[in-house]
Parts: structure tokens; C-alpha cells; sequence
């Protein structure tokens, strides 16, 4: 019986000694054929250049050994038409030797009636494949006589095979000989690998490992599992349906997904045999396959990787591509099974947005892999959406400096999260999202990450067309709804707003910020019964604590202090008790805020000490700095900046929106002029109606402006509030808007205008606590103006 010995698309045939490409006899002469076997002897391992010289000249000859070498490895690479800077099969290792990096694996001749599988012998053909197609048939050569040198070479060869089969070497790499070209950006859906080893370590790890491989290619879009989950639930199928090989082929068709890749995992006696399928949706062809074993189970995951390296390379992504956007060069994402199960846990929980209980898991995960940089951004940006920005900045920075050990789109993403939360460069957070776009057109996630700091930032336009692509993208996630509901009402596009949030309602992809949307909108459009059902939602659901934030806001707003400090409290207890004081401290200064606004300096300076007990975040910290501010207190104004410059010097927070609003609140204590308010508060422009600003510094630029006696731009400036009602819908801020409006139009001598603004904040105030400073002091100017 002849054997031949294949290494990619190549054959080497043992009786008749020649290399046969794809089908094609490749001549070798004599010497570059030896260095091969010898090469072929001890595949993936180093073989010196001295060991080399020994296999191709007896001892006693003489030739000049080195050229004479590199003479014959130079004909060998151009036989494989390999490269020697980009190698597919001989990798030269500098002072070193050389070393056969493809897979490599035993075939029987066809001419032997014993040998028509395409498997090897004693080993099971790849997952749903019984038999490879015509174009992939291996030992294509239809020579069977042997001369005398054939024979020798076929002892040679002999020798070889038994040698690879006692060491356990059975290489199967992609069988098909031509490139796959998928379009660009085309679909791919990765289903389970099976595992029979009796690990529970590879399960679902695998899936996730080949997932994060795949995806740092620009060339393929890599289905999401909310997307696939989307896709179960119209087939009749529970979202979370193992995508063994018959459900895959029904999900990838129902989403005219490209291609379809599964596989296996199984004990070979001391090692692990791997099968990856790559199947075509359309029709469920395969499209290429590749087997191949693995000598220790720590080497699963790096192996893994390098085969998904050549299955894109077979899709048809480029060289280029390839060598920038592949991590394996450096070190894989994490090398721990176990890690890489517990970070899919986190992953999961995070998708419901339930980031509380994703953290344990991802701890769970660092702790397995201590260099597991994604793991460590994931933890932070669980912390960081529950308003704990101190922990959120310890784990962020951690993967920060972790980050060459992550994929290209896990790098973009611990960037952009790095800029948000520890250096809180909003600009340069954005600038990355914009650059992930554009090298991951198809990444939710980056469309997602745009919208979110657009919205922070004010540009609602902006992050609600980033929103829309991630919604098209991803429309299996919550996160793009938020982002798109939150833009459409700081648009005041009221309607689409809560249209959008009844479709994430409808598919389960709601959420509490989705919710407060909803009663934000139906506050401003007057809706009680959108605004009731609102709050019958949040009683059901005590843990999220978003509509009862603006249910506090809308009773300080509405006047009743005495109601909104018991929603305060109660708000910042539940806060505390969930391991959250970061949220509880923000909620308190906010409280501290708006009680001096209300005429309760006493009130607001106690909360203000509360909360800058609970945490050193930047948001309490420049909420409290502005009640020392406004109350004139210097000396605790200067402290707390100080505090706050040494921790966010860079954040465009601190530097552009709250620095400027601070200042300039601390110089009403005496006199200002007009230009000196325009040119102090110009940096804030930009950003003073985003979600972080929350109107802040419209309202004391125009508390200024009455200061310095420029009522016209005061009055500006209360209108812009009132018309961006949208940003803060229950904010305390709208009646006061109102109050100052009135008092720039009476000192401009409009008393009729002011007397309706009047008219508006005393009906807004109808319920409003009777002892309440603010109110008292309207009622006073407004008879006042009547009276005149």
C-alpha cells in the first residue's frame, strides 16, 4: 500500500516521490525532497541547521554545507510557493534552525481499496461529515509504479508515517485547495463544539473563544448572541437554544447569514482531538474542514486560534488584515478555559443588563486569569453603570495596561472605556468609538458606544442616528434602545420616543432607563396614564431605581420638598444596601442642589456633607462644590476643585462644563459683568444640555447674567432651559427657569410677559409645601408686579 503525506493543499506521494499541488505534479529534485522529509520527520518542532546537513550529505562528503542549504530550502519554499516573511509551512527561527508549521497528516493512496474515507485511519470524520466533496479528495495520483529510487523513497516515507503515528500526530488542516471568497463583511454565525471529553471546562468556552477570535476580523460580522436569540425565538425555539449543527443551519438561514462554523473537542488517548466545520448557509455544503490534536489542554485555546487564523485567510481576508488584526501573534485573550466560561457568564448577565450580578462572575474570571484584560473592562463597566466610578476606574485602568493582551475590537473597546470613566476625556472616548466604527462597520457595540457619549456630551442628533445602527445592528440588545429613546426626547421628538420604548418593551428589551424615558415624555406631554402606568411598573420593579429618581425629582420640582426627601432617602438607602454608595451619594447631592434652589440652604449644605461622606466620584463632588458655591463658601469651594482637578484633570467634565459653571457661580458672591460670564462660561457651550450637564450651566450662566444686569441674555438663557426640557424632563430646574424668566422679563419692563410666567410657576406650584422659601418669594413679586 502507498501512502502520501498531505500539508495543506499539498501532497507528498510516497511511491512515486513526487509533490503533488492540488492535483498537479510539483518536480523536486533530490535534495530539496530530503530536506523536506527531514522537515516532515518532526513537524511543529525545531530542526537545526546541523541536523539538517547530516540528513542531506553522509558524513565524509564535501560541499559547502550553508549555501548549499539555503540553495535547497530556496527551492523548496518556491515548489510551496511559500514565503519566508509570511511562512505557511517552513517558518525560519534565527540561529536556530527551521521549523514545518502547517498541518500535516497521514492519507492512503486510492489505488488502495482499504483507504477511500477522507479521515485517517482510526480516527472519526469531522462533525456532519461522512465523506469530503470531490474537490477535496486527498492522494490524487493515479502513478502506482515504483522504480527503484520510488521504492527507496517510499521506505523513506514508510518510516516517516509510522514515526508520526507513534507520536500521535494527526493533522488535519482545511481540505478544500481553493480560497473561500465570502463577501465583505459577510455574515458568519459560530455554533457550539460538542464536548466529549468529559471536561466541563470546554463547554460553551470554545464557542466563546472562537467568537472573540473571529471578530477582531474587519472582513467578517460575526453574529451576536442577542441576535441569534432573536433568531430562536421567531423559529419557535427558547432564546438560548444550544446551536448544535441541524439548529444552526435553521438560524443561519433564517438570517441569510454567509456561512456557519461548529465543531468538537474529544480525548485521543494522552491528547485532544479538534474538528472545526465551516459549513455554507445557503445550502449547509462545507465549505472547508480542519482536524487536528493538541498535546495538552492548555494549548486548546492558542491552537484554536491559529486554525480560525486560516479559516480566514480562506474566506478571503487579506495578508494585511491578517497580520494587524491578529492577536495570536502576541498572546491570546486568555489561555484559562475556565476564565473564558466565567467571562461568558458575565457576558450573559450583562446583556439583561444586569450588571450587579455580573460582576461576580467576572471577578471570577480575573481571578483565573489575572491577565484577562476584557474581563477587567467588563467589570468596570459593570461598576461604572451602576454610578460606582471609583471601582469602575480601578478595573478599567487595570485592563488599560493589560490591553495588548486583547483582540483589536476588545482594545478599542478598553480604550474608549478607559477615556469615559477613569480619564473622563469625553473627546477622545468619541473619537475612539468613531475609529472603531470605521474599522468595524458592523460592531454594534462601537454605534452603541457613540450614541452613549453623544448623549452625555448633548449631540442627541448624533447619538440618535449612532443608536438607529446599533438598533439595526443588534436589535436583540437594550442598549441601543436606551441610547436611541434618551436622544429622541433630548430631541423632544416625544412621540418617537416613547413609540421606540414600546417596541423594547414589546421584545423584552426594556429596562429602567427605557421606563424613565417613558415618564419623562408623558410628563412633558401631560399624559397621567402613561405616567401612572410608568410608576406602576417601577413598583413592581423595587431594584431599579431610575423612575423613582425622577419621581424625587418631579416632587422637589413640583415643590413638595417634604415628599422628595423621603423619595431622596429612601432612594439612597436601597442605594447603599446594594453595595452602590457612589449612586447614593449622587442622588444626594443632587438633592443638595436643588434645596438651595428651592431656598433651603441649611437642608442642602446637610445633604451636601452626607454625600461627600459616601464617595469621592466626580459627579457628587462637582454638584457639591457648586452648593459651596453658590452659597459663597470660598474656602470649601477651593478644596473641593483642588480635590477634583488632582482626580480628573483631563475629564471634559471638570476642565469644560462644571470648572467654568463653578467659578462662575462662586462670582455672583460679588460683582460680575456680563462679559465676564460670556467668556467664563464659554467652554460649557458645547455639552450644557447633555445628559451629564443636565442644564446646569444654562441655569447659572442665567442667574449670572440677572447678576451683572444683563436681562435680555438672562432671559436668553431661561428660555434655552425651557425649551431643552427633553434633557431633564422632572428637573427642578424647568419651574425655576420659569421663575427667573419671569423676574428678567419684569426688569425689563415686560410686566405682561412676566405675569405669565408668574401665572405658570404659582399653577405649577399649587401643591407645593405652603412654607416653601422659593414659593413664598414668587407670590411676593408677582403681587408686587400686579400691584404696579
Amino acid at each position: 500500500m502507498s501512502r502520501t503525506f498531505q500539508f495543506g493543499p499539498f501532497e507528498a506521494h510516497t511511491a512515486s516521490g513526487k509533490l503533488l499541488k492540488q492535483g498537479r505534479e510539483v518536480k523536486l529534485q533530490d535534495q530539496p525532497f530530503r530536506l523536506l522529509v527531514a522537515l516532515l520527520k518532526r513537524p511543529r518542532q525545531v530542526v537545526s541547521r546541523q541536523e539538517l546537513k547530516e540528513s542531506l550529505w553522509p558524513h565524509g562528503t564535501l560541499v559547502e554545507f550553508d549555501k548549499s542549504l539555503d540553495v535547497a530550502m530556496a527551492k523548496l519554499r518556491h515548489a510551496l510557493q511559500d514565503d519566508s516573511d509570511s511562512p505557511r509551512f517552513i517558518e525560519t527561527l534565527p540561529k536556530r534552525g527551521y521549523q514545518f508549521i502547517a498541518p500535516v497528516s497521514a492519507a492512503s493512496d486510492p489505488a488502495d481499496d482499504s483507504s477511500k474515507s477522507t479521515s485517517l485511519p482510526g480516527t472519526p470524520p469531522p462533525p456532519e461529515l461522512t465523506a469530503a466533496p470531490p474537490s477535496l479528495s486527498v492522494g490524487a495520483t493515479t502513478e502506482t509504479t515504483d522504480s527503484p529510487k520510488s521504492v527507496s523513497r517510499a521506505a523513506r516515507w514508510s518510516g516517516l508515517v509510522a514515526s508520526v503515528g507513534v507520536l500521535g500526530v494527526t493533522f488535519w488542516y482545511w481540505q478544500a485547495h481553493r480560497p473561500i471568497h465570502l463577501a465583505e463583511r459577510a455574515a458568519v454565525i459560530v455554533g457550539e463544539f460538542s464536548n466529549t471529553t468529559g471536561d466541563k471546562s470546554f463547554d460553551r468556552s470554545l464557542r466563546t473563544a472562537a467568537i472573540i477570535d473571529l471578530a477582531q476580523s474587519p472582513y467578517l460580522t460575526i453574529m451576536s448572541d442577542d441576535r441569534i436569540g432573536e433568531a430562536l425565538q421567531a423559529l419557535g425555539r427558547p432564546p438560548d437554544d444550544p446551536l448544535q449543527p441541524a439548529v444552526l443551519r435553521q438560524v443561519c438561514q433564517h438570517e441569510h447569514a454567509a456561512a456557519a462554523i461548529n465543531g468538537s473537542i474529544e480525548r485521543a488517548a494522552a491528547e485532544y482531538l479538534l474538528n472545526i466545520v465551516a459549513s455554507r448557509c445557503s445550502d449547509g455544503s462545507i465549505l472547508a474542514t480542519s482536524r487536528f490534536t493538541v498535546a495538552a489542554k492548555q494549548n486548546v485555546l492558542a491552537s484554536l486560534a491559529k486554525a480560525l487564523v486560516g479559516l480566514r485567510q480562506r474566506f478571503g481576508e487579506s495578508k494585511e488584515s491578517l497580520k494587524q488584526y491578529d492577536v495570536v501573534a502576541l498572546q491570546a485573550t486568555t489561555n484559562s478555559l475556565e476564565a473564558l466560561k466565567a467571562y461568558q457568564l458575565g457576558m450573559d448577565l450583562r446583556s439583561q443588563i444586569r450588571n450587579i450580578d455580573a460582576i461576580p462572575a467576572f471577578k471570577a474570571s480575573i481571578r483565573l486569569d489575572p491577565s484577562f484584560a476584557i474581563a477587567y473592562a467588563q467589570l468596570g463597566s459593570s461598576y461604572s453603570n451602576m454610578g460606582e466610578t471609583d471601582l469602575a476606574a480601578e478595573f478599567l485602568q487595570k485592563a488599560f495596561e493589560l490591553r495588548e493582551h486583547a483582540t483589536e475590537p476588545e482594545r478599542l473597546y478598553i480604550a474608549a472605556r478607559y477615556f469615559d470613566v477613569v480619564t473622563v476625556d469625553m473627546e477622545k472616548a468619541s473619537s475612539v468609538f468613531k475609529s472603531w466604527t470605521d474599522i468595524y462597520p458592523n460592531d454594534w457595540r462601537a454605534h452603541n458606544g457613540l450614541a452613549n457619549d453623544a448623549n452625555l456630551l448633548g449631540r442627541f442628533d448624533l447619538a440618535a442616528g449612532a443608536a438607529a445602527r446599533a438598533i439595526e445592528l443588534e436589535p436583540g440588545h437594550a442598549f441601543g434602545y436606551t441610547n436611541r429613546a434618551i436622544a429622541l426626547l433630548g430631541l423632544n421628538r416625544l412621540a418617537e420616543a416613547i413609540e421606540l420604548s414600546r417596541e423594547a418593551v414589546r421584545r423584552g428589551r426594556d429596562g429602567e432607563i427605557v421606563h424613565a424615558v417613558v415618564f419623562g415624555a408623558a410628563l412633558i406631554s401631560g399624559d397621567e396614564s402613561e405616567m401612572t402606568g410608568e410608576r406602576a411598573w417601577a413598583v413592581q420593579h423595587p431594584d431599579e431605581l431610575e423612575v423613582s429618581y425622577i419621581e424625587a425629582e418631579l416632587a422637589e420640582a413640583r415643590g413638595r420638598v417634604k415628599e422628595s426627601a423621603q423619595y431622596f432617602e429612601k432612594l439612597a438607602g436601597r442605594a447603599r444596601t446594594q453595595g452602590v454608595p457612589g449612586y447614593a451619594a449622587a442622588v444626594l447631592a443632587g438633592e443638595a442642589e436643588f434645596d438651595l434652589e428651592m431656598g433651603l440652604p441649611a437642608q442642602a449644605l446637610a445633604h451636601a456633607r452626607a454625600a461627600s461622606e459616601l464617595s469621592s466620584d466626580e459627579e457628587p463632588l462637582e454638584s457639591i462644590a457648586l452648593v459651596y458655591a453658590r452659597v459663597g463658601d470660598s474656602a470649601a469651594v477651593k478644596s473641593l476643585t483642588e480635590q477634583i482637578d488632582r482626580k480628573y484633570p483631563f475629564s471634559t467634565f471638570n476642565v469644560s462644563v462644571f470648572a467654568p459653571t463653578i467659578r462662575t457661580a462662586l462670582a455672583m458672591a460679588g460683582s460680575v459683568s456680563a462679559a465676564q460670564v460670556t467668556e467664563s462660561m464659554r467652554p460649557a457651550i458645547p455639552y450644557e444640555a447633555g445628559r451629564q450637564a443636565a442644564l446646569t450651566p444654562i441655569y447659572v450662566r442665567g442667574l449670572a447674567y440677572l447678576k451683572a444686569d444683563a436681562c435680555d441674555a438672562a432671559e436668553r438663557e431661561f428660555r434655552k432651559l425651557i425649551e431643552h426640557r427633553g434633557a431633564d424632563p422632572a428637573s427642578p430646574l424647568f419651574p425655576l427657569a420659569y421663575l427667573k424668566l419671569a423676574e428678567s422679563l419684569a426688569a425689563q419692563g415686560r410686566a405682561a410677559e412676566a405675569a405669565k410666567a408668574y401665572e405658570f410657576v404659582l399653577d405649577f406650584w399649587k401643591d407645593a409645601d405652603q412654607d416653601l422659601p422659593v414659593l413664598l418669594q414668587a407670590k411676593r413679586e408677582y403681587r408686587r408686579l400686579k400691584g404696579a
